[in-house]
């Protein structure tokens, strides 16, 4: 899925601001629900798809029997709405979802070593705080073995997690670092933390033992206000 990759080239690139990350969620989340109308309205599923060629009831049968899938999708409308009434929601309004940057810390066998990785992360209603390239990976995992059953795919594609949790010594700089835009008269918020690269289950955790000194670099970016002269109280 393009838009799948692109989130996870987003998060890469090294560039905090401008709602990037965001946008690059709601581009993946809203593929993923889309994808229903596109199968509903296939000739060739319309007999194991209820109520097709429309989408509506079918969107209700993957959202009671995926909770990634029910999840997406509230991301997905979120984006488009910007709140969302269902009774069934798992989030409110697209301020559930929330930029990180991370000084994550891995380790090798030569010792601690460091980088910066850009993360969204999403907070359901009833808790839970789950990284948004997770959601959507094993949202398009059950958009594959449903495809399966429908008989429209004959087997799994390799599907990988992005972008790549673990990050090895050879590919970060020495100095960590990350650009941070904004525009002037721009409400700016970014959410630093310090990570651990979690090699067991290929995940990052809080941070274990005592933070060594790290240098690394935030570089500013500030362009001119889109709407003319700006001022400041």
């Amino acid at each position: 899925m393009p838009t799948y990759e692109q989130f996870g080239n987003t998060l890469t690139d090294g560039i905090a601001g401008d709602r990037r990350d965001l946008l690059a969620v709601g581009r993946a989340a809203e593929a993923c629900l889309n994808l229903a109308d596109y199968v509903a309205k296939d000739p060739a599923c319309r007999d194991r798809v209820p109520g097709a060629p429309k989408s509506k009831n079918y969107v209700e049968q993957l959202t009671q029997q995926n909770h990634w899938f029910a999840v997406t999708r509230d991301i997905a409308n979120v984006f488009k709405h910007h709140a969302i009434s269902r009774t069934d929601r798992n989030i409110d309004s697209v301020d559930a979802l929330k930029e990180h940057v991370a000084l994550v810390r891995f380790a090798d066998s030569d010792g601690y070593y460091y980088a910066m990785r850009k993360l969204v992360i999403v907070s359901l209603r009833n808790g839970e705080r789950l990284y948004v390239g997770d959601i959507l990976y094993e949202c398009i995992a059950a958009w594959i073995r449903e495809l399966m059953r429908l008989q429209q795919i004959p087997s799994a594609p390799h599907l990988k997690r992005v972008p790549t949790r673990l990050v090895c010594r050879h590919d970060v700089p020495r100095q960590p670092s990350i650009e941070m835009r904004a525009e002037q008269g721009e409400y700016f918020e970014s959410n630093i933390t310090v990570l651990e690269y979690d090699s067991v289950n290929d995940t990052y955790g809080s941070l274990r033992g005592k933070l060594e000194k790290v240098d690394f670099k935030v570089n500013w970016s500030v362009a001119k206000s889109r709407f003319g002269q700006t001022t400041s109280k």
